[in-house]
């Protein structure tokens, strides 16, 4: 069988366990409206934080990714996205991650004009 006809089973590759699920929320925030225009992060990057501090007990901020997207006429966008996700250790946090979450996110996109907002 030729090399890229191969199919990899990386869960195996790695040594995981079937049964183990991990699920993790990842907030983008990028520094361009869906037009290309800059916006003002700092708000949206404040919201996250305290919207992940009530659902875990923390958050991590990264340094701005720099990121794309091809918009609907096929142009190439470019901008600088940071990334947050919690820190939890309490059960149940990902009821409340769903209700938190889709409610400030929906927000967020309205106000910064992207036609989508990861969840």
């Amino acid at each position: 069988m030729a090399a890229e006809e191969r199919e990899l089973d990386l869960a195996a590759a790695l040594g995981a366990e079937r049964e183990a699920s991990t699920q993790v929320l990842s907030v983008y925030v990028p520094n361009k409206n869906r037009h290309g225009r800059p916006i003002n992060t700092r708000p949206w990057i404040r919201e996250a934080q305290e919207i992940l501090t009530r659902i875990g007990e923390g958050y991590t901020t990264t340094p701005p990714h720099d990121g794309g997207w091809e918009s609907e006429g096929g142009t190439v966008r470019r901008e600088k996205t940071v990334i947050l996700t919690p820190t939890s250790s309490r059960s149940g946090s990902s009821r409340i991650c769903q209700r938190c979450v889709s409610s400030s996110t929906a927000s967020i996109g309205r106000r910064t004009k992207k036609s989508s907002w990861p969840s």
